[in-house]
């Protein structure tokens, strides 16, 4: 820590971390440092030196174990890790599968799982390949990690609504529930026909 400094220009007080050029916002530190105060009990503490993240990545490249390598650093609230690739940040699995498998064959393709722990930060090389959209939505079904029907955060409707609103098909407008049910009539039409909720 450094004596308290006051900007000669502005006269606002600096951050008291020699370095540390933000404003101070409490006991001494700016934001940044004083959250680490608090969570980590030293202002310093909790913070990963430029480079590594990018440095670990290259250096498990030819990672070959068989069980997951997680990523020990930054993820985003999705569970996926990220890393700074010279441009912005970056999810960590399309960023590996890239560096062991080149260039994706599209813009559209994902680096897709075949272990299914990529919300678990899971950047093996060994379990990462491109994939097609079609490819990664099959993956996920397979392995779990889909979301569907009552799990996805948008839907309206419950599993028990939607099988009410199929057996209601042809005796009820499809007007009439969607006025009931909350939803377009587009959607009711879509249920009931087997394209919306086609896992039940």
């Amino acid at each position: 820590m450094a004596i308290l400094s006051i900007c000669p220009h502005c006269g606002v007080r600096k951050c008291n971390v020699e370095g540390c050029r933000n404003p101070m916002l409490k006991r001494g530190l700016c934001g940044g440092h004083y959250r680490r105060l608090l969570r980590h009990g030293d202002p310093l503490a909790g913070v990963t030196g430029r480079g590594i993240p990018r440095r670990w990545l290259l250096d498990h490249i030819n990672y070959q174990g068989g069980e997951c390598l997680i990523w020990p650093f930054a993820k985003d609230r999705t569970g996926y890790g990220r890393v700074w690739n010279g441009r912005h940040m970056a999810v960590v699995s399309r960023e590996m599968c890239q560096l062991t498998h080149g260039r994706p064959p599209s813009r559209r393709h994902y680096a897709a799982h075949s272990c299914g722990q990529g919300p678990s930060g899971c950047c093996n090389p060994n379990h990462i390949r491109w994939a097609t959209p079609a490819e990664n939505s099959a993956d996920m079904v397979l392995h779990g990690t889909a979301l569907r029907g009552a799990a996805v955060a948008s839907t309206k409707l419950t599993e028990d609504e939607v099988h009410e609103i199929r057996a209601l098909r042809g005796i009820v407008s499809q007007r009439d529930l969607a006025k009931q049910f909350g939803v377009s009539n587009s959607q009711i039409c879509r249920i009931q026909a087997g394209t919306r909720w086609t896992h039940l």
